[in-house]
C-alpha cells in the first residue's frame, strides 16, 4: 500500500482488521502497514474516531520516535493518547497499543510543502469519506460566513450514532461551555466575532437572547476577548 493512501487507511478502518500504524521515517513491518508523515498529527479528535471505528486493534509503532526531530509531538501523543482511552474504556473501543519496539530509521525526503500537503490530504480525506458531511448540516447564512473546524466537524459526526451516555461523555471530553453575566445585553460583538457560528441571538427588544450551540464551538474564546463589558466567560467541559 501507498504512503498516505487515505482511501485504503479507511477500508481498514471499517474492515474490523488489525490496522497498524507508523510514521514514514521506520521500515515497515509488514505489507499493509499504514505510513503518515507522523503520528504526533493524529489528534484526539481523529484518535477518537480511530477508536470508535469498530477495528479489532489499532497498533501505533512509535520506535522511531527517540531522537526524532517531532520527538516532543510523539510525546504529547504518547498521553494523549493513554489518557483518551481511559477516558473512553467503557464505550467498548477497539484495542489501541503503542509499540516501543526499537528498530532502524530509514530514510525518507520531504520537503516542507510536500509535507503540508499531505496532511492536508489525510484531514479532507477522512472528513470526506469516512465522516461524510453535507451541507445541510449548516444554516444558510453560516455557510457563506463561518467555517466549522475539521476537529469540531469530527466530533459533531462521531455524536450522531452514539447513544445519550457515549454522545454525553464524548462532548464532555471536546467541548467548551460559555457563561453569561447579568450584565450581558445581547450586543453582537460576540456573535460577530464567532468563527464557526456557534453564538446566535433571538428575539429582538427585551426578549433578546444569547444562543450557544456546544457542538459548533471551537473553544478559540475570541467571544471572551471581544466582549466589552467581560459578560462572558468560557469553561472547558
Amino acid at each position: 500500500m501507498g504512503d498516505h493512501d487515505i482511501e485504503e487507511l479507511l477500508v481498514s478502518l471499517r474492515a474490523g482488521k488489525d490496522v497498524v500504524i507508523s510514521c514514514m521515517r521506520q521500515k515497515q513491518s509488514c505489507s499493509d502497514e499504514i505510513t503518515i508523515p507522523c503520528v504526533g498529527i493524529v489528534s484526539k479528535q481523529l484518535l477518537t474516531a480511530f477508536v470508535l471505528s469498530g477495528c479489532r486493534s489499532i497498533t501505533f509503532r512509535l520506535s522511531g520516535c527517540n531522537g526524532c526531530c517531532n520527538e516532543d509531538v510523539s510525546k504529547a501523543f504518547r498521553i494523549e493518547c493513554k489518557q483518551l482511552l481511559e477516558a473512553l474504556e467503557d464505550l467498548r473501543p477497539s484495542a489501541v497499543m503503542l509499540s516501543e519496539k526499537k528498530e532502524q530509521l530509514v530514510h525518507h525526503e520531504m520537503d516542507r510543502r510536500s509535507y503540508l500537503k499531505k496532511l492536508r490530504e489525510i484531514a479532507v480525506g477522512i472528513s470526506q469519506d469516512t465522516f461524510p458531511f453535507t451541507s445541510d448540516h449548516l444554516g444558510d447564512g453560516l455557510k457563506k460566513s463561518r467555517r466549522i473546524p475539521f476537529k469540531t466537524e469530527l466530533i459533531r459526526k462521531i455524536v450522531t450514532n452514539l447513544d445519550r451516555d457515549s454522545r454525553t461523555k464524548i462532548i464532555h471530553l471536546f467541548s467548551s461551555t460559555i457563561s453569561l453575566t447579568e450584565e450581558c445585553n445581547c450586543c453582537p460583538l460576540c456573535k460577530g466575532i464567532c468563527p464557526t457560528g456557534a453564538i446566535k441571538i433571538e428575539g429582538s427588544g427585551k426578549g433578546k437572547r444569547l444562543k450557544f450551540e456546544m457542538l459548533d464551538c471551537s473553544g478559540c474564546g475570541l467571544c471572551v476577548e471581544f466582549c466589552k463589558i467581560n459578560a462572558i466567560s468560557m469553561s472547558h467541559l
